[in-house]
């Protein structure tokens, strides 16, 4: 009955995000009329340090500290001066804040993607904006804003075409579309593969890996999720390979081997905890809450399911707060607390009637479950 509640997200490592055009982007500051000149020194050389640290940003072995320096550099920066950033440097900035889990920040800075495209009269620019926005709306489990993002972008460049058809097959198959999600996986890998980006078709091959689960095909899931891990070796990504490897410890499960599984998720919440990688340790203490409950562990799963839903609430998932509360029904449920199950279902059923997700069937299913076991007496 427990979900792992990562069907097909694009989480850290995963997301189509463009950050290696515009070389030679230069950071200015805006009216430095009047600006003390030690606040303005202080300003230019905290400057030189973030071009510095995005130019290693940019590299695939780039690690998850840079990302994290990344976001604090540019915060001192805007806190000593007005800086104006060119869409290059913006969507880098974006990028670090999606992987920290800075939603808020990270849509700041797409809106202003999309305005400077809009004035240079540039789709491809504007095009990336409205991309990373969607980026962000689904990532907060808002699916219909995300569609309505990826629909704006009109450029044809191919690359940018091939990361809307991936994260837009994201949004179609949680909320149901699952023919029409499949399908954009597959032009997405086309595409991905006619420009080359090895990436992209990592993290394709990781979408094709969770629908061939979701059908119990559970061979085919783990050739995809093993190709897609060997790409990302090669690239040296980490945060894809972590997760990758989350979507073989989901299999792992659904075929009973449960302390492989929870070795796999013991390394990942170990990584995540060191980087402080909110979306991705939410994403692992379900997970590891859904194992405790099989072993019927009831204390451990209750103390993992609220942790994860602890740091969904602080990221603003609600389709996560949404899962956590389904799978502590499923505990409640499992302790004869059928009361207590049925209030957190109807709290489920309407975060997930309002974001039209793809849980609201099971979560139905499971309401009529618990009424049934009520009826009875059991």
């Amino acid at each position: 009955m427990s979900k792992e509640g990562d069907v097909n997200q694009n989480i850290s490592g995963d997301n189509n995000i463009q950050i290696n055009s515009g070389a030679g982007s230069v950071i200015t500051i805006n009216n430095i009329e009047g600006i003390d000149p030690q606040i303005h020194s202080e300003a230019l050389a905290t400057i030189k340090r973030l071009e510095e640290e995005i130019e290693q940003l940019k590299s695939q072995t780039a690690s998850r500290e840079i990302s994290e320096q990344v976001v604090e550099t540019s915060s001192q920066l805007e806190d000593m001066v007005d800086v104006i950033y060119p869409y290059p440097v913006l969507l880098i900035l974006a990028k670090s804040c999606m992987d920290t889990g800075n939603y808020n920040k990270a849509e700041i800075y797409f809106n202003r993607v999309v305005r400077d495209g809009q004035e240079l009269s540039d789709s491809l620019v504007e095009g990336w904006g409205y991309n990373g926005l969607g980026i962000v709306a689904e990532a907060r489990g808002l699916f219909e804003l995300a569609r309505d993002y990826y629909r704006k972008v009109q450029s044809d460049d191919k690359e940018l075409q091939a990361a809307v058809a991936s994260q837009l097959g994201v949004v179609e198959y949680r909320t149901g579309n699952r023919k029409i999600g499949v399908e954009l996986f597959h032009k997405a890998l086309g595409l991905f593969k006619e420009v080359e980006n090895l990436s992209g078709q990592a993290s394709i091959l990781n979408s094709l890996g969770n629908v061939a689960k979701d059908s119990s095909d559970f061979e085919s899931a783990l050739k995809y999720f093993f190709e897609s891990i060997e790409l990302k070796s090669s690239l040296d990504d980490r945060m894809g390979l972590l997760n990758s490897k989350k979507n073989v410890a989901i299999v792992y499960r659904k075929m009973n081997l449960r302390e492989e599984a929870l070795s796999i998720y013991a390394e990942i919440l170990t990584e995540a905890v060191y980087h402080d990688l909110k979306p991705l340790k939410a994403e692992t203490y379900n997970s590891i809450a859904n194992i405790f409950l099989d072993f019927g562990d009831y204390k451990k799963a209750e103390y993992n399911y609220g942790e994860a839903m602890k740091l969904h609430i602080e990221i603003g998932n609600q389709i996560g707060v949404g899962l956590c509360k389904l799978n502590l029904a499923s505990l409640a449920t499992n302790q004869d607390d059928f009361e207590e199950a049925m209030r957190l279902l109807l709290e489920c059923k309407k975060i997930f009637e309002e974001h039209k997700s793809e849980y609201l069937e099971m979560t139905i299913a499971t309401m009529n479950h618990v009424a049934n076991r009520m009826a009875e007496g059991i």
